[in-house]
């Protein structure tokens, strides 16, 4: 942000744009400073427009100062903004701005252009624009604009805040990541899942038997993206010759666009490390485009590191782009006029260089390696010929690899007579004669690229000879095509004279050897090229590969060039008549990858038994994205959370406030994204996968890029994502110990991550639930973090102190210390119970109530006496260790029993499970731990899965008061025991009135025994399952209400959130919504005409687009 006021004066000489006068004062100049040459050239490009004697800008610079004038109806004013934004003078303004963007301010340029690159290769593009309305409630919230401002000043003002603050497209922060994090043991199924996604989208591409279509085909007017092929006779632009010649085919032939795959996943799941796997079974490279800066100067950065002779090659190629063309704010941007033609014909000459060349080039060391194997050069005959082509694919792979050696095991299905094993052995010294080099005459190159054996560094050495061959070769092509080179069409013929040859050399290679096979060139962290991206897919679309693939790699940048707008615009503007789709973006990247079969049969078979609660913690870094494994995130079976952290939040710095700090309601804003994406971590946020053009593209693709929030899909016709975060216990648990760390600002920043939350659910689309229950789910975990933090107060402390160095002890207390439920459920609910009456004949709840639920009368002795003793008992001896919620792939059964698997899953999760749409009773499910006594287990202790037991909880939000038959249902699963266990059911009654006597406290067994008259003739075996189902002994508490009397956690919410967190229960958009629905609930329920009260449970019913069943039988 400039300061409020951009006059670089520092004397009274200093050039003064006269301000008109006004009733306030004028803020004071930046008087008496020295002026800054960044600040003072802004000011005088700023100032020009006002010195325009042309009556046109006089009119435009007049519409400014109209809109900024607070005595002017506001209707007025969005009008007069209007008219000032869609003005060319505002375009002349923006483009003359952009000539000089190296020289002005940085805050002020970053405000409008989305940067890429750096130091004298920065480029960049214009950001998106809101809307006069938008902008304009941004300039009257803004603390720093008054109208009295220098003209000049307000018009910094309004170009700072007219531009939506996307995600900047930062280098990662440098790690230090040792080289053996990078190539540890790779499991899962990544490697199939991509070879399959692009085999299908292989199915959906047309032989490349036609003609290429032309380059410059000006679109359809009035045509969509994706235009019918039939309007093509409508368009009269198009020369008839031209229409003749490039008559395009059917739509079904040519879908998609060009075989260029982004690779699109959040930072650690090892796309990288995935497509250096896949060169192992499919010829082709990874290439390393990490941009170079000031952050990554020095210092050790994450493999692999920027292949430096590529990265130059097609930084020097941005500098051929025109200059319409070297930005994407423009729709469909064409070359204007022969220079623009030759730069832009120049640029895509010099990657089809590259590209040829990496074709040869890998085409010539395949038939190397087929002509030393001894399986091809006369053919062996092999029994699996295919296995004789997967060893020259796996040993053109480990001898190109990042490292020297092999990153993977040598498969099993490689062809055992195959000579490569001995000839590619890393045993074999330097001075070996190399049998590569005797090759067959046809396949002699006249400059060849280095030895693949006896060469050291041989990966950096090819790519160094690819860069310089193709400068060569692109340097002969301009002039083979000096006279063509503002031609419209060169680039296909250049195609067809260069790239196609060299690229059909590996494609003859791949159909003779292994037709289900394919070649790639993978480009890694490819957003420092991402104005080239349009150029690279040009090219391969003109190319029309039969099985070469060119495959994008990011996660810093957002995700546009890739898969977004900027990437279909800038694709479809040059392509045949706007009429193809991009590839669909891989990102079924999958979790859990390290925990290996073994690992999972200690987990979860019988013979587990014998691992201790330590032993489980110890399993943790392997949840979630291999990145947890990496060594700089956990220690002596331990998780490091300050490191995980930092990877989560931006910047790595960020720490949490040691006050309460006033939320802005931008959801952009970097605190609120930080506190957004810590929270997620502890609560599910439902987030829609396209709520509004304004906020929430950027807001997604920044907790994707920055926030390691996870891509589920993303659609590539729009800018549609499906995005979430899965359990990934590592992260979890981090972000808990940094709430918990200073117990005395727990409470303080769950008041932020409230507001955090409020602020956001409307403009980026965050579901809150119908019922409730993220509001309940809140309270429950906020719960658990402040008894935690109060039962190990010490031991944090001790931990964030670092010195002295904490015990094995401490730490395990600090990170994965339990809490009991007796202190989580007084911190929760308070002290106030009231026992119910014993249960009457045939019930099970004893509610003695009448049917239609009236409250039950109490003793009011049994009034504030803390937790009723049977259960405080039981609370005393069940423990906690839950950190965030899983969301569970299918229903539970709720009618027959069920094992204790979940549970165990959970309990070694750190989870809670939360339920499907349609889960019968419960909508969370916590798992339990036994003991025997009120002290938690240790970390020596056995762990003991028939300790386990579980809380469920059940939430309602009804604006009529739920039936005997709700409340007197089992709220819980059955659970297989075969002796006596307790658990614990929770049922909140949102909408109820506070019961002054205290929540409501039973004792149950499901299934009730039916009386003689009700009693169905059941199987004996049935009878025995009913009979072990009711060994289960459920506490029952009813919570009626939402206030801080009923639920004291409440009042530990600070600031704002105290009340703002009610709009997390329910589907309220304001406060006053919510009071109107309480007082409307409250006035349904005292109606004394059942019928009356279910005329409005209809109408709820109708409001949330259900059926409203006729016959009575069923809907009661």
């Amino acid at each position: 942000m400039l300061p409020p006021t951009l006059n670089p004066g520092s004397s009274p000489a200093s050039p003064v744009v006269p301000t008109p006068p006004h009733d306030a004062p004028s803020l004071p100049s930046l008087l008496g400073l020295p002026a800054s040459p960044r600040k003072k050239l802004l000011y005088d490009t700023l100032k020009k427009p006002f010195d325009d004697q042309d009556p046109f800008a006089i009119i435009w610079i007049k519409m400014l100062e109209l809109a900024t004038l607070p005595n002017v109806r506001r209707k007025t004013r969005v009008k007069s903004l209007d008219l000032f934004l869609d003005n060319e003078y505002f375009d002349q303004l923006i483009d003359g701005l952009k000539s000089i963007a190296d020289r002005l301010p940085e805050k002020f340029v970053d405000s409008f252009l989305h940067p890429s690159g750096s130091g004298a290769e920065r480029s960049a593009s214009l950001r998106e624009r809101f809307d006069a309305e938008t902008l304009l409630t941004r300039i009257e919230k803004s603390p720093f604009f008054q109208p009295t401002f220098d003209p000049v000043d307000r018009l910094a003002h309004v170009l700072q805040h007219a531009f939506i603050p996307g995600p900047s497209r930062m280098p990662s922060p440098p790690v230090r990541a040792p080289l053996y994090d990078f190539t540890s043991t790779f499991n899962g199924q990544a490697l199939e899942r991509l070879v399959d996604y692009i085999k299908v989208h292989d199915q959906l591409f047309p032989p490349s038997s036609s003609s290429p279509p032309p380059v410059h085909v000006a679109r359809l007017e009035n045509s969509p993206p994706l235009a019918d092929h039939t309007h093509y006779q409508q368009h009269q632009s198009v020369p008839e010759q031209t229409r003749k010649q490039h008559r395009p085919v059917p739509e079904q032939t040519r879908k998609y666009y060009a075989k260029v795959l982004p690779i699109i996943q959040s930072s650690g799941f090892g796309k990288t490390r995935l497509c250096v796997q896949l060169s192992t079974v499919s010829p082709g490279m990874l290439v390393c485009l990490r941009e170079s800066s000031l952050l990554t100067r020095n210092c050790a950065v994450s493999e692999p590191p920027q292949d430096k002779p590529v990265y130059d090659y097609f930084q020097r190629i941005k500098g051929l782009l025109p200059g319409s063309l070297e930005t994407k704010d423009q729709l469909h941007p064409m070359p204007k006029g022969d220079q623009e033609h030759m730069r832009f014909n120049e640029a895509h000459l010099s990657i089809l260089a590259w590209l040829a060349v990496y074709c040869q080039t890998t085409a010539y060391y395949l038939i190397q390696l087929q002509h030393a194997s001894g399986c091809f050069d006369p053919p062996a005959h092999h029994q699996d010929p295919a296995a004789c082509w997967r060893a020259v694919v796996f040993y053109y792979a480990r001898t190109t690899g990042l490292k020297e050696g092999s990153l993977f095991e040598t498969p099993s299905n490689l062809c055992h007579q195959s000579r490569l094993p001995h000839l590619c052995s890393t045993d074999i010294p330097p001075s070996t004669d190399n049998p590569l080099t005797h090759l067959h005459p046809a396949n002699q190159a006249a400059d060849p690229p280095p030895s693949l054996l006896a060469t050291p560094r041989v990966r950096e050495k090819i790519l160094d000879y690819i860069c310089e061959t193709a400068t060569t070769l692109a340097s002969t092509m301009k002039g083979q095509y000096s006279c063509q080179l503002s031609d419209h069409e060169l680039l296909t013929h250049a195609i067809r004279d260069h790239l196609k040859p060299r690229l059909q050399l590996v494609e003859h290679l791949l159909r003779d050897a292994d037709p289900n096979s394919f070649f790639f060139l993978a480009l890694d962290e490819c957003s420092s090229m991402d104005t080239l991206l349009p150029y690279i897919r040009r090219v391969w679309f003109h190319a029309m590969p039969e099985t070469a693939w060119i495959l994008l790699i990011d996660t810093n940048s957002d995700l546009a060039p890739l898969a977004g707008k900027e990437a279909r615009q800038g694709s479809r503007r040059m392509a045949e008549f706007d009429t193809h789709c991009l590839t669909q973006p891989f990102s079924a990247m999958p979790l859990d990858l390290n925990l290996t079969s073994q690992h999972r049969r200690t987990l979860f078979s019988s013979g587990g038994g014998q691992l201790t609660m330590r032993d489980l913690d110890g399993f943790l870094p392997r949840f979630g994205r291999p990145l947890w494994m990496d060594s700089r995130y956990h220690s002596d079976g331990f998780i490091m959370p300050t490191a995980i952290f930092r990877k989560l939040v931006l910047p790595g710095e960020w720490t949490w406030p040691d006050v309460l700090q006033d939320i802005q309601p931008d959801p952009l804003n970097e605190t609120n994204q930080n506190l957004i994406a810590l929270a997620s971590r502890r609560l599910h946020l439902d987030l829609s996968s396209k709520a509004g053009p304004q906020h929430w593209y950027h807001f997604v693709s920044r907790q994707i890029a920055h926030h390691l929030r996870f891509v589920g899909r993303i659609y590539s016709t729009s800018d549609s994502i499906k995005s979430g975060t899965p359990s990934e216990p590592p992260v979890s648990l981090a972000v808990a110990w940094s709430v918990r760390s200073k117990p005395e600002l727990v409470a303080v920043k769950w008041s932020m991550m409230v507001q955090a939350i409020i602020y956001a659910s409307a403009p980026v689309g965050l579901n809150v639930g119908a019922q409730g229950e993220l509001g309940v789910a809140l309270l429950s975990t906020m719960a658990i973090d402040l008894a935690m933090s109060q039962r190990y107060s010490n031991y944090l402390r001790y931990y964030i102190s670092a010195w002295p160095a904490p015990s094995a002890d401490a730490k395990y207390a600090a990170l994965y210390g339990l809490v009991s439920v007796h202190d989580w459920l007084c911190t929760l609910t308070g002290s106030k119970y009231v026992e119910c009456a014993p249960a009457v004949s045939g019930s099970s709840s004893g509610y003695p109530g009448s049917e239609d639920g009236d409250q039950v009368m109490a003793d009011q002795d049994q009034v504030d006496q803390g937790l009723p003793s049977q259960l405080a008992s039981w609370a005393r001896r069940a423990w906690l260790n839950f950190t965030h919620p899983a969301i569970l792939p299918k229903q539970i059964p709720h009618d027959r029993r069920t094992g204790t698997e979940l549970l165990r899953e959970l309990w070694i999760r750190h989870a809670t499970a939360q339920g499907v749409s349609n889960q019968a009773g419960w909508d969370l499910l916590i798992p339990v731990y036994e003991s025997h006594s009120d002290q938690p287990p240790n970390g020596a202790d056995k762990f003991d899965e028939t300790k386990l037991s579980y809380i469920a909880i059940q939430v309602k939000n009804c604006i009529n008061r739920p039936t005997r038959e709700v409340k007197e249902a089992a709220v819980g699963p059955r659970l297989a025991v075969d002796q006596e266990k307790q658990c614990l059911e929770l049922f909140f009654d949102l909408k109820g009135p506070e019961s002054c006597r205290g929540h409501e406290y039973s004792q149950r067994r499901h299934p009730t025994p039916a009386s003689n008259k009700q009693r169905a003739p059941k199987m004996k075996e049935q009878e025995e399952e009913d009979a072990k189902s009711r060994l289960l002994l459920r506490h029952h508490v009813f919570i009626s209400g939402l206030t801080p009397d009923g639920l004291p956690l409440l009042k530990q919410l600070q600031g704002p959130a105290a009340k703002q967190v009610r709009l997390l229960f329910g589907d309220g958009d304001s406060l006053d919504t919510l009071e109107f629905d309480e007082t409307h609930a409250n006035y349904v329920r005292r109606l004394p005409s059942e019928e009356h009260r279910r005329t409005w449970d209809e109408a709820q019913t109708c409001m949330e687009s259900r059926l409203v069943l006729l016959s009575s039988s069923l809907s009661t």
